[in-house]
Order: structure tokens, then sequence, then C-alpha cells
């Protein structure tokens, strides 16, 4: 017996309650994150890409002296934090970005969600590409989510 769809299984229903809870929880904070991400797609990209970087060399940086080590812990669960945020709301940006091909109205409804998580679990099955495709959403909703917070922190 192959674990292939059960590991499927967990991994749809995993992503569809996680972007789901945030969703019922606080739409607006999702809404904002999908906006950031979709809006211009390459800076969200860019930024996705180098805050994980950025972080660890500045973390990297605190731990060597005493008071900064509390510091880069506190930056440290900060990141991870930010990138388990991320990949929740990888679902929701996903649909967006496919409504916005599609040429079809954004929805703020869990539509969006449901079809992203098909698509996100989908490529989860595709071997190599697929891998690739999970990386870049998740880097794009990083990058978004990281935008979301320096404009509320404006």
């Amino acid at each position: 017996e192959s674990g292939w769809p059960k590991m499927t299984a967990m991994v749809f229903l995993i992503g569809l309650f996680s972007a789901l809870v945030w969703h019922l929880i606080s739409r607006k904070t999702l809404s904002v994150v999908v906006d950031r991400s979709t809006a211009h797609v390459l800076r969200s990209a860019f930024i996705g890409f180098l805050t994980p970087i950025a972080t660890l060399i500045i973390t990297g940086i605190l731990f060597i002296s005493q008071l900064g080590l509390y510091i880069g812990l506190v930056l440290l669960f900060g990141v991870i934090t930010l990138m388990l945020l991320a990949g929740a709301a990888a679902p929701a940006v996903v649909g967006q970005l496919l409504f916005k091909v599609l040429n079809q109205p954004k929805s703020t409804g869990p539509l969006p969600i449901v079809i992203g998580v098909l698509v996100l679990t989908v490529c989860f099955m595709i071997p190599l590409v697929g891998i690739w495709l999970l990386a870049a959403t998740f880097i794009l909703t990083l990058g978004g989510l990281v935008e979301a917070l320096i404009k509320a922190n404006r």
C-alpha cells in the first residue's frame, strides 16, 4: 500500500484548515496580505527571498554578543512565525493569482482559498517542478506578508 494518497489528503486538509481558519478569524489581514502579494509580484518575491537571508545574517551577528543574543532569539522566532503564516496564506494568494490570470473578479470568499489549496496539492504531487512552484509561492507570500507588516507599522 502506498502512502501517497494519505499524505496528499493530509497536505490538502492541513492547507485548507490553516487558510480557512485565518480567513474566518481575520479576513481583513488575510486580504491585505493577498493584495500585497498579488499587486507587485516581482517586488514581493524579491522581498520574500531576501527576508530569510538577511534575518539569518542579522541573527548570526546578534548571537555574538551577550545582549544581542536575546534580541536575536526574538528576531529568529519572529521570522519563523512569519514563515508559518506565509505557509497558511499561500493558498489564498495562489487562488487570487489564478482569478487574476483568468480575468475573474476579485473574490473575498473561501472559493479562492479552496482553489489555491487544490493547486498547491497538485503541485505537491509533481516530483521536481512542484517543489519549485511551492517554494516560489511561499517566497511570494512571505514577501507580501513582510510588505503588509511594514506598511502597517508606518
